[in-house]
């Protein structure tokens, strides 16, 4: 495990430095989906730009590899995990993943989305599971299993802080409701 401290620059897996000076998000490690393009692309490249260590997915592994090769000559590191978020394990194998290879994770980025053209009422069952998996279920997955996540940590486990208050997610504060103690 690459354990990612706050101010000091992100590292490759492999031990290179990075380039460049620490961004202002170095020791920040933050997950992206949808990353292989348009705006999800544009998120991993920007928050790598200013020092972050990435976990980039999408489900299409040569654009992603694509986008993941893009990051050079920054302070940040993308680590590019292709996988399906409509499918229930993939949450927690991105938040592991995070952990494993960082120690630590810090944000999410929810960026997956497809579209479907025609009013929403012509879409049929197949369409419309499809856009409600991608679009709300995923991010409830992600939500649920990083407070998971943060439960187990409240429990004192390695890396274990306490902390109250609002926890971010999405880039936005949000109070996770529930008996864990955080």
């Amino acid at each position: 495990m690459h354990r990612v401290r706050a101010g000091a620059a992100a590292t490759h897996p492999a031990g290179r430095p990075d380039a460049g000076l620490p961004g202002p998000l170095a020791g920040r490690v933050v997950i992206v989906t949808g990353a292989a393009r348009g705006l999800g692309r544009a998120y991993t490249l920007e928050l790598c730009r200013q020092g972050a260590a990435v976990v980039a997915t999408d489900v299409d592994e040569a654009a992603l590899k694509e986008a993941a090769d893009a990051v050079r000559d920054v302070p940040g590191s993308v680590h590019a995990q292709a996988c399906d978020i409509t499918d229930p394990d993939t949450p927690r194998l991105l938040l592991r993943t995070a952990l494993r290879r960082y120690g630590q994770l810090h944000g999410l980025v929810s960026n997956a989305g497809l579209l479907r053209s025609g009013p929403i009422l012509g879409l049929d069952d197949d369409d419309l599971r499809l856009l409600l998996d991608v679009h709300v279920t995923a991010a409830f997955r992600f939500a649920a299993g990083h407070r998971r996540l943060l439960a187990g940590r409240s429990q004192g486990g390695p890396g274990h802080r306490r902390r109250r208050g609002p926890h971010h997610l999405l880039g936005r504060p949000v109070r996770l409701q529930g008996r864990s103690r955080v």
